[in-house]
């Protein structure tokens, strides 16, 4: 069966988790932060991100730079919301005073993504 983009969305948001683009968490499973570059609904475009037909994939950043396209499962018991660190993996509050949040965080040149 085809999983259709809204059919996706919808499973996704209900199952899978509250991750949102250019947001940061914690992978309870690696133990490291990663910021969300995309979210890819329906099995079309799950396909063209990783390969095969899932569904929806995600397409991650971790603190080591590498870009990574899963479909893993958000797990609620082990992986955690990050609010506090900008989505170049550095806390918000090192951005200095006045600041635009990412778009002028001193840490970050950030050409990998545009996500503010």
């Amino acid at each position: 069966m085809v999983m259709t983009t809204e059919a996706a969305r919808t499973f996704y948001k209900t199952h899978v988790g509250p991750q949102e683009v250019g947001k940061v968490y914690r992978s309870g499973y690696w133990g490291e932060l990663y910021t969300v570059l995309a979210i890819h609904y329906g099995d079309d475009e799950a396909a063209k991100a990783i390969g095969w037909r899932s569904g929806w994939a995600i397409t991650v950043v971790g603190d080591d730079e590498r870009v990574r396209t899963h479909c893993t499962a958000w797990d609620p018991d082990r992986d955690t919301a990050h609010p506090e660190i900008c989505p170049c993996l550095h806390p918000r509050a090192d951005h200095t005073a006045g600041s635009r949040g990412h778009d002028d965080c001193p840490h970050c040149l950030c050409p990998r993504f545009d996500i503010d």
